[in-house]
């Protein structure tokens, strides 16, 4: 995550705001029913920056090209099966690699094959 982050950050300025993983020592977090073994992240939307913050992929503020630096990187550095986000111009665009999931507009949801 530290790795993605300084990539994310050095391509857009933008940093990322890490939600759940599963807990120190494994097993689920509590907040959902997945996370559990290590291999799951949430990832707040890109456009977030101290002094704005945007909730949904279709709120104002949201950076569609930032998001896209995200999902670059994330390929680049290799290991992800899939995203989670519901910006229909993303899963279009990475078909099958960014899917659409109830409860997903609001951050994007990365499940990766390795640690």
């Amino acid at each position: 995550m530290k790795e993605l982050a300084k990539r994310v950050y050095r391509r857009t300025g933008f940093p990322i705001y890490i939600g759940d993983l599963s807990n120190k020592w494994g097993g689920n977090s509590g907040l959902h029913s997945g996370h559990w073994g290590g291999k799951e992240v949430d990832i707040a939307v890109m456009g977030n920056k101290p002094d704005n913050w945007v909730s949904y992929y279709y709120h104002a503020g949201y950076n569609r090209q930032a998001s896209e630096v995200l999902i670059e990187e994330l390929k680049a550095m290799g290991g992800v099966r899939y995203i989670y986000f519901n910006d229909p111009v993303l899963i279009k665009k990475y078909p099958g690699f960014v899917r659409r999931a109830y409860g997903h507009d609001d951050h994007y949801h990365i499940y990766w094959d390795s640690n």
